[in-house]
Parts: structure tokens; sequence; C-alpha cells
């Protein structure tokens, strides 16, 4: 089996040219019957659940008896994967390489892998462990004030994501499922990093007479997917990141995602000026999917793009943030009907670099 997946990593480095592919090797055990897995790691509580589980995980026979901590991501094969034998299916390792490729380049805004162990009815993939991912930080934090940032700590935030994003986009993968839970967040000191996972749904776009060309493959998550995404029609992968990312900006800087859903599902909530000045910390029911979600039906509806910055100021100025035209713009262009009017991933890093500079001179 490991030389199958030597000659496919031998493969797949040539034509991305990868350094030292031998790493990866490196990573992967097969563990028919979890029997390395159990002698060299023990799975706690359940910390995370989607289309995967994730444990976390501490190790076992450390030095000076000192165990570490991680995480553990569990994917169950499907029926059919099982069937045929995941080890021996090519399709099924570019499925799973394309989640354990950008986690073992050891890239500062990527979280890390350390080992992965192949079983006959899941994959277990070890990978560092993060406090907490940018959804509950969102939550816990803004939306009930128990944090209030100042607007370099936003931005800066939003450039390690897209700086996550500009590297993918270098190894040519579009990642396809931005959204805060995909985004995990660690304490480094007095300092947020950022680490961006979940890579099931990345996908490696391909280039036709210098031009990348279209998917029509639908992906990602409702109230972070492009407009594309929801017509169903073809669309540029990197330029449905950059809507995403948008989306995700909005919900960093917007803390509208406290206000009570069932006002907004029984229409009690009609325009701007109501929305905002019903925002109310205390109430913990989060609508930034449907908010969006309205808003991408007006798009639809009559192929314009909107302005987020009414929906914006109030939450700014509760954030003391003094300067928002500048995100709001960004944000906006992000968030264009349009896919050709979205900016790239390195015009969104250097503007985000420009504003950054701009608040600390």
């Amino acid at each position: 089996m490991l030389g199958y997946f030597k000659r496919f990593v031998d493969n797949f480095s040539k034509k991305y040219n990868v350094k030292n592919s031998e790493k990866y090797i490196d990573l992967i055990h097969y563990d028919a019957e979890g029997k390395i897995f159990e002698s060299k790691y023990i799975l706690k509580d359940i910390i995370g659940k989607s289309n995967y589980e994730v444990y976390q995980c501490i190790s076992k026979n450390n030095k000076n008896n000192c165990t570490k901590e991680y995480a553990c991501k569990v994917i169950k094969y499907t029926e059919q994967e099982s069937q045929i034998n995941v080890e021996k299916s090519e399709e099924c390792f570019k499925k799973y390489f394309r989640e354990i490729y950008p986690l073992s380049c050891k890239k500062k805004y990527i979280v890390k892998i350390y080992e992965i162990f192949i079983g006959q009815q899941e994959m277990k993939i070890i990978m560092e462990k993060c406090d907490t991912n940018l959804q509950i930080y969102i939550d816990k934090y803004l939306v009930q004030n128990q944090y209030n940032p100042k607007m370099i700590d936003l931005l800066k935030i939003c450039l390690q994501i897209s700086k996550a994003i500009k590297f993918l986009k270098e190894k040519g993968l579009a990642h396809r499922d931005i959204k805060p839970e995909n985004i995990l967040v660690k304490q480094q000191k007095q300092e947020l990093q950022i680490k961006l996972t979940d890579f099931g749904l990345s996908k490696e776009p391909q280039k036709k007479d210098n031009q990348y060309t279209q998917n029509q493959t639908l992906c990602g998550t409702a109230g972070y997917q492009s407009p594309e995404i929801h017509q169903e029609i073809e669309y540029n992968p990197f330029k449905n990141d950059i809507y995403s990312l948008g989306s995700t900006f909005f919900s960093i800087f917007s803390k509208i995602n406290c206000i009570v859903i069932k006002q907004l599902e029984k229409n009690q909530i009609s325009d701007v000026d109501e929305l905002n000045s019903q925002t109310d910390s205390r109430i913990q029911s989060s609508i930034l999917k449907q908010i969006r979600n309205n808003l991408l039906k007006k798009q639809k509806d009559i192929k314009a793009d909107f302005d987020i910055s009414e929906l914006l100021q109030g939450q700014f100025q509760q954030t003391n943030i003094k300067n928002y035209y500048e995100i709001c713009e960004l944000t906006n262009e992000m968030l264009s009907f349009y896919q050709d009017k979205r900016p790239t991933i390195e015009k969104v890093v250097d503007r985000l670099q420009h504003q950054i500079k701009g608040e600390t001179e």
C-alpha cells in the first residue's frame, strides 16, 4: 500500500513541483486494525463534528512521561470507498490527499499535521490543537461583548486568513468552503494566530489558454456560497473563494449574528435601520446566514451589487472603529454579484496590509 502511495505522491510532487515529497510518506501509516494508532495515542472527548469528527487526543510514551495534546480528525469512508478499499483506489487517494497535502506544508497560517493513520473504515489525522474556531470566537467574544477589539486587531485576523488563501492559490488549490467554522484560532501570547483547515472540498482548477477553466461542482456552505453557486452556473473557484472570504469578513466586522432568528423568519425585521436598532448582545441566537441569504436573493433578482456600509456602520461605532470605509469598500467588492468584479486574493492581501500600516502610523 505504501509503495502505491509513494508512486502517487511522486507523480503529484512532480506535477506541482513539491520539494521533499518523502516527508508525506513518513506521515502515513497503514493501520488496518488501528493497533499502531492505539500504541501511540489516546482519544478523549469529541471537540467538533460536521462531515467528520474531531477529538481531543493525547500522546503516549513521551519522554519524561510528559503527554502532549493534539486534535485528531476522524474521517469515515463512504460505504462505496470501504468496498473498493481506499488504499487501492487512486480516486480515493486524490480525495483524501487534498485534505492532507495543504496541512503538511508547515505554513504559518495552515494548521499543522503530524501523522496520518489509514484504516479499513476510516482515516485518522493527528493535527495541532487550537483553542477554538472563528465562529465561536465571534459569538463568544465579539457578539457577547466580552472583548472590544480595535480596528487593527480585526484587520490582522482578516490578513492572516487572506494569506492562507493566497498560499493555497500559489499551490494551485482553491479551498471552496471558506467560513468561520473552518478557521481555527490559537492564542499566541498577546496575539491571535489564525489557522485555516478542512481542505476536503479543495480543488485544483485547470488552465486553458492561460485562463482558469470554470467549475460547475456545487460546494461550500449556505450563507458563504457565491451567487454563481446558488444559480448552479459555471464559476471560477478562486473567485468563489473571494466571495466566501468577503462573507467571512462581514461576519468578523458586523456583529449582527445576535438577533433573534424568529424575527427575520416572521418578517418582523424589514430594513437596515430596524436591524441595527434590534441588535442586542444579550440575545444569543444567530441569523447572520439568513441575513446574507436575503441579500443574496436581492442580488439574484436584480443582478446588482449591494452596499454593506449601512449594515456595518452602527456595529463599527460600537466597537470603537474610527474609519471603516476602506474595509467596507473592500468587502463590497469581494461580495460582488459578478465574478470578474471581485478582487484577486493578491489585491486583498495588499489592501489589508496597506490599511494595517495606516492604522499603525
